[in-house]
């Protein structure tokens, strides 16, 4: 299902049970993030689920310090230029880390609980795999 067409106004869909999301907000942009979890609020029922799988950004770490142990891939260890050091430091505060050089959205797991409280979803269960 495509969430565009349950923005409010724009269409009779709406009241769903159940919303998957699978790796599906991962845009850098925490404004068009916003804009797609008002959309899926728009398109559940009051009483309706949210399954949310995002990536990991203790398993991205984790991976990263694993990878330079083992010396694995190593051009992703060359030392960059000031510059794009500094860029990839920012992103990672914000949780913004590249993957085939694409700025993904990876999220913490107690991001995730304050996001979807924020947005008044209630926290039943957070499972990490």
């Amino acid at each position: 299902m495509n969430v565009a067409i349950c923005r409010k106004g724009k269409t009779h869909y709406k009241d769903f049970d159940v919303a998957v999301c699978i790796n599906a907000i991962l845009t850098d942009s925490l404004k068009k993030r916003e804009i797609f979890f008002q959309n899926i609020t728009n398109c559940l029922s009051q009483r309706g689920s949210l399954i949310l799988v995002v990536p990991s950004l203790e398993s991205w770490m984790l991976t990263r310090i694993i990878q330079h142990q083992w010396k694995l891939d190593k051009t992703l260890f060359k030392k960059p230029s000031t510059a794009v050091a500094a860029k990839r430091y920012l992103d990672i505060l914000q949780g913004n880390a590249e993957i085939d050089d694409v700025a993904t959205k990876h999220y913490l797991g107690d991001e995730v609980d304050l996001l979807l409280q924020q947005k008044r979803f209630p926290r039943s269960r957070t499972q990490k795999n």
